[in-house]
């Protein structure tokens, strides 16, 4: 797969609140988790990280079963 991205940091901010995560989650499938619009700066950076973090877990735990039960 291919993907693109781009991302803006608001004027006056040194940090973006917008996160992405992209897991190959078997051969053929993959997670892309994006995070927009948590504002800017550090606080919004850290609620924008966690909430992306919220959905890898789930999707790691599920692909390690899967490995685990040599199902890919």
């Amino acid at each position: 797969a291919v993907y693109g991205l781009s991302r803006a940091i608001k004027d006056g901010s040194e940090k973006s609140g917008d996160t992405h995560s992209v897991m190959r989650i078997s051969n053929d499938r993959l997670m892309f988790a994006l995070s927009d619009g948590m504002g800017s700066g550090n606080d919004a950076l850290y609620n924008s990280r966690f909430t992306v973090m919220l959905t890898e877990k789930p999707c790691s735990t599920l692909t390690s079963t899967i490995r685990i039960a040599g199902a890919t």
